[in-house]
């Protein structure tokens, strides 16, 4: 265990001495600072319904491995300190109970280990504090949050920055450094509203389209927070102040004038020419009722002020 995480039990008495039951732990081990490369270690242990992956963790070092690495502190699902993967899937070991033979325990990926399943998240906090303390806030301003309903801003108080969402996340896996992640999304809320020069605003509005909203983030959320509803209150703020992308611009602009999501170029045609398909497919263009429509609905949601510039090649 890392130390000053570690709280004793003495409840491992009663347990060997009531439980009949075993169940077979598959432990991941790494020092980097002696070893070569990760190993893996199994354990039978003895197995009480209801028992928490934190459980099996804290058994294992009290009575097998008093090497073992991992943290924990509060038992509570309030510290956010307990997350790894177990069986495939991040959680948090305090919460997760023990219901699989044998169960696969590793550390959270994404993150250096620093031994056993305790993982280095410094790079990552490192980057949001970068991004963070970048936006000034004047000393005569008056704290403002982002118009969100009271339920949202209740569930955004509820994270507790346990890195389970960031390991899911398939933006942060591929897209460039610049990406704050789910995490660093929901603690933008409190900082975006705050004053900035235009080209701070531009680069951190920009991070909210490297997200590709397949809600992994809040599916695995131990605290159920709606990390992609924040994903979405922050694009919505941002295209009412004029923050956009430029190819979401371009989007924009060809939907209006066209009906299709994306401009038609000589490339495009001859590509589908190839594919044995018509040069244009069939387009709200050519159907001036349902281009009006598509016209009628972008204005109706705000999108006029992005059409003013670019022009669109058909």
């Amino acid at each position: 265990m890392i130390r000053g995480f570690v709280l004793e039990s003495p409840v491992w008495k009663v347990l060997r001495q009531e439980s009949r039951d075993t169940v077979t732990i598959d432990l991941f081990r790494y020092d980097p600072t002696k070893e070569a490369k990760p190993r893996r270690e199994a354990h039978e242990i003895p197995f009480c319904k209801g028992m928490s992956i934190l459980h099996v963790l804290k058994y294992v070092h009290d009575n097998i491995d008093d090497s073992l690495a991992f943290r924990y502190s509060c038992e509570n699902e309030l510290c956010g300190l307990c997350g790894v993967f177990v069986n495939g899937k991040p959680v948090l070991a305090c919460r997760e109970e023990l219901i699989s033979n044998p169960t696969v325990i590793d550390p959270l990926p994404g993150f250096p280990v620093i031994r056993d399943l305790a993982v280095d998240t410094s790079r990552l906090e490192g980057k949001m504090e970068q991004l963070f303390f970048g936006i000034h806030k004047p000393k005569k301003e008056v704290s403002r949050m982002l118009p969100l309903s009271a339920i949202h801003a209740n569930n955004m108080t509820a994270c507790i920055e346990c890195h389970i969402c960031d390991t899911v996340c398939n933006a942060a896996k591929f897209s460039s450094e610049k990406f704050v992640q789910p995490e660093g999304i929901v603690k933008l809320i409190n900082f975006l509203p705050f004053p900035c020069n235009r080209k701070e605003k531009e680069a951190i509005y920009e991070r909210l389209y490297y997200c590709t909203l397949c809600w992994e983030c809040t599916e695995v959320c131990p605290r159920d927070v709606q990390i992609t509803d924040f994903v979405l209150a922050l694009r919505n703020f941002a295209t009412k102040k004029g923050y956009f992308p430029a190819p979401f611009k371009r989007i924009v602009k060809s939907l209006f004038v066209t009906g299709h999501e994306f401009p038609f170029t000589g490339f495009t045609s001859k590509l589908r020419g190839q594919l044995c398909l018509s040069e244009k497919p069939q387009l709200a263009i050519n159907v001036p009722q349902a281009l009006e429509e598509v016209q009628r609905l972008m204005k109706l949601v705000g999108a006029s002020h992005l059409l003013e510039s670019t022009e669109v090649k058909d």
